[in-house]
C-alpha cells in the first residue's frame, strides 16, 4: 500500500495510453477508439465494451466492421497505462458485434468482449455428481472448458449427490460456492474458488480531497445481525436440526461496527431455514456464509479516481479523510475501468448485496431462491431403478430422472405413503420400470419424495374407468386383487386362480370359493357349506354339533364310530331301521 496523497501511475506524465491486441497482434493507430470500459467482478464473468469510430455515409460502408479484427470469438487483449507504461487489465473473446448510427450521421461500431469462462454460462445443463466435495466439483467443471484454474481452495465434505438441473455450469458452481463460504474469481481465463479475504494488507489509500474523484456510500442497519441460527430436517432421527454460524473476523471500516447497527435495529438473531435434509456439515456452512455476505454489506456504495491498474476484485483499499463512520479498510467487490476523451478513471465498488444470489436466481430461475443449489422447478415424472440397498437405510427408492440424466441410475427418494410409523403403516413399494411423479423439499433436488405413481396407455391400469366410477381396488404384479364395488356395496378379494372372498350388501351373502368349486356361504338363508370332493373335520378338542333338528344323510355308507364308547339316547322315542339290523 502507498501512503502517497496521490494514486501511483508510475509515470509522471498523466498521458493515457491503451493498446488492443487482437489474435496477439496490435489494432492499427487508424482504427479510432472513441471509448473502453472494463469491468471485473467477484461472481460475475469479466467483461469489456469498445466504442469504435466507424461508417461512412458517403462510401456507404463500415470499414472497420467489415474487416476481420473485431469478428466474434478472436481473442483480444486490452492494456492501459500512461505515456506508454501500460499494464495488461483484460483478457477474453470478442462476443458481440454491433452498429449504431443517430440522426447527426455519427456512427460507431460496439464491441463486446468477456473472458474465456463466459462458455460456462451458455448451456443449460441437467446431471448428476456422487460423492464429491465443493472443491472437487469446481475442478471437474473447470476442467470441460479452455480455462486455467487458479486458487482453488480446499473443501472437506463429500457430498453423497449434488444434483445440477437445467442450470449452466457457472450458476450451479456459483451456488455451491455460496453454499460453501466461497466466491468465483475470473482473470484473464483463471478462474479462482476461494473465500473473499478480509484480513490482507490494503492495496491503496484513498483520501477526500486529495485522490478521490467521486464517493457515495451508506450504513444499513437493516442487514447487520447479532448471531445467526440455521434449521434443517433431520429425516432420520425425526428432529429439527440446528446449528449456529460461526462468527469468523472480519476487518470494518468505520466506528460502527456490524454488532452495534445489529442492536440499534434489534437483529440479535437471524434464523435461516431449509425444508430439505442438509448434513451437519452443510447447514453449518451455508449459515456461516450467509453472515458473512451480511458482514460484506454493512458499508456499500462506490468510489473513483484515477486509473490504477493494481487494484483487483477481492482486495482491500483504505478510505481516509471521509469521517468516524467510513474511514478504514473496505472490501472491492467490482473494478471498473472507464477511459474516454483521455482520461481513465476507475471505479471501485466497496461491499456487496446481502442477497445477492437471491437477485440471481430472480433472473435465472424466475424467482425460486436456491440457498445452497440451483432449484428444480415444479413436479417431475421419474422412473424407478432400484428398490433395495438404500446407501443411508432410511427406506428409500432410488428414481431416474429422464430430464435431468436419461443414463443415471437416478436419486434415492423417500416414499409418500398412506400410513408410517414405527413398525407399522402401508407398504406398498412400485416395480422397478414404474414411472411416478416426484417432488422436491425446498426445490433441492437432493430432496426427492415419491407423490405417487402413474399409468399410461403403456402401462394401463387394472381397471376400465367409468362416468360412475363403481370400483376401487388394488391389483398386485401378479394379479392378487382387493375390489371395492360400490354398485354391488360389495368387498372381493380373488386370487389369480380364482380363490375368492366376496362381502356382498347386494346379494346379502359372505361368499368364499375356489376354482375347484368348493364354498362356504352365509346369507339370510343360513349357511351352505359345499364341496367338489371330500370334507373333512378334525378338532384335538370336541365337535358339538347342535339345532332344532339335525339330520345326516348319506348317499351310499353311513359310519359312526367311537374309539372308546358310542353312545345314542334319546329323551323321546329312539328309532332304528334297516332291511336288516344287526346289533352285536
Amino acid at each position: 500500500m502507498t501512503n502517497e496523497r496521490n494514486i501511483p501511475i508510475g509515470s509522471p506524465a498523466e498521458v493515457v495510453t491503451s493498446t488492443i491486441l487482437i489474435n496477439g497482434e496490435p489494432i492499427p493507430g487508424s482504427i479510432g477508439i472513441s471509448s473502453i470500459q472494463l469491468v471485473k467482478s467477484v461472481n460475475h464473468i469479466s467483461a469489456a465494451s469498445i466504442i469504435i469510430r466507424d461508417g461512412s455515409a458517403a462510401d456507404e460502408d463500415f470499414a472497420i466492421s467489415s474487416g476481420e479484427w473485431f469478428v466474434p470469438g478472436n481473442e483480444i487483449e486490452i492494456q492501459l497505462g500512461y505515456s506508454s507504461d501500460e499494464h495488461s487489465l483484460f483478457k477474453g473473446v470478442v462476443v458481440k458485434h454491433g452498429l449504431k448510427t443517430s440522426r447527426n450521421r455519427s456512427s460507431v461500431l460496439k464491441v463486446e468482449c468477456r473472458d474465456k469462462a463466459y462458455q460456462m454460462t451458455l448451456k443449460k445443463k441437467s446431471r448428476y455428481f456422487h460423492e464429491l466435495t465443493d472443491s472437487e466439483l469446481c475442478e471437474e467443471l473447470i476442467a470441460a472448458y479452455p480455462l486455467e484454474m487458479g486458487t482453488i481452495e480446499n473443501t472437506d465434505f463429500a457430498h453423497a449427490r449434488l444434483v445440477q438441473v437445467h442450470s449452466s455450469d457457472w450458476d450451479f458452481l456459483l451456488a455451491r460456492a455460496n453454499a460453501c463460504g466461497k466466491m468465483l474469481f475470473t482473470d484473464d481465463g483463471v478462474v479462482h474458488f476461494k473465500a473473499p479475504d478480509l484480513t490482507s494488507k490494503p492495496v491503496l489509500s484513498l483520501t477526500y480531497g486529495a485522490n478521490i474523484l467521486s464517493f457515495e456510500a451508506e450504513l444499513d442497519a437493516r442487514t447487520q445481525w447479532g448471531r445467526v441460527v440455521g434449521e434443517s430436517w433431520d429425516g432420520a432421527s425425526r428432529e429439527l436440526l440446528s446449528q449456529e454460524a460461526a462468527d469468523n473476523p472480519v476487518t470494518e471500516s468505520g466506528n460502527l461496527s456490524s454488532t452495534d447497527l445489529a442492536e440499534q435495529a434489534g437483529l440479535e438473531e437471524q434464523l435461516f431455514k431449509h425444508a430439505g435434509q442438509l448434513s451437519a456439515e452443510e447447514l453449518q456452512s451455508w449459515i456461516d456464509t450467509e453472515w458473512l455476505k451480511s458482514k460484506l454489506s454493512k458499508l456499500r456504495g462506490q468510489v473513483s479516481f484515477h486509473g490504477f491498474s493494481e487494484v483487483k476484485p477481492g482486495d482491500l483499499v483504505e478510505l481516509q479523510g471521509l469521517g468516524d463512520r467510513f474511514n478504514g479498510l473496505v472490501w472491492v467487490s467490482a473494478v471498473r475501468h472507464d477511459v474516454s476523451q483521455g482520461n481513465w478513471t476507475t471505479h471501485l465498488q466497496l461491499g456487496m448485496e446481502d442477497d445477492w444470489l437471491e437477485k440471481w436466481s430472480k433472473d435465472s430461475q424466475k424467482g425460486f431462491v436456491p440457498n445452497v443449489i440451483p432449484p428444480i422447478q415444479g413436479l417431475q415424472v421419474g422412473i424407478v431403478s432400484a428398490l433395495q440397498d438404500d446407501p443411508e437405510g432410511e427406506f428409500r427408492v432410488q428414481v431416474r430422472l429422464p430430464l435431468v440424466s436419461a443414463d443415471d441410475e437416478g436419486i434415492w427418494s423417500r416414499i409418500a405413503t398412506l400410513d408410517a410409523g414405527e413398525n407399522r403403516g402401508t407398504f406398498f413399494l412400485p416395480e422397478i420400470g414404474d414411472e411416478v411423479i416426484v417432488g422436491f423439499l425446498n426445490n433441492d433436488p437432493r430432496d426427492a419424495i415419491v407423490l405417487g405413481m402413474l399409468n399410461s396407455s403403456s402401462k394401463p391400469a387394472a381397471f376400465d374407468a367409468s362416468d360412475e366410477n363403481p370400483e376401487k381396488g388394488y391389483v398386485s404384479r401378479e394379479g392378487l386383487k382387493v375390489v371395492f364395488n360400490d354398485d354391488e356395496k360389495s368387498i372381493t378379494i380373488a386370487t389369480p386362480e380364482g380363490k375368492t372372498m366376496q362381502l356382498s350388501e347386494d346379494s346379502g351373502q359372505v361368499l368364499l370359493e375356489d376354482e375347484h368349486g368348493n364354498s362356504f356361504s352365509m346369507s339370510d338363508s343360513g349357511i351352505e357349506v359345499a364341496s367338489s370332493s371330500d370334507m373333512v373335520f378334525k378338532a384335538n378338542g370336541n365337535i358339538e354339533f347342535e339345532g332344532t333338528n339335525l339330520e345326516l344323510k348319506s348317499n351310499a355308507q353311513l359310519v359312526l364310530s367311537g374309539a372308546a364308547s358310542t353312545e345314542l339316547n334319546s329323551s323321546g322315542v329312539l328309532k332304528i331301521e334297516g332291511s336288516l339290523v344287526q346289533i352285536n
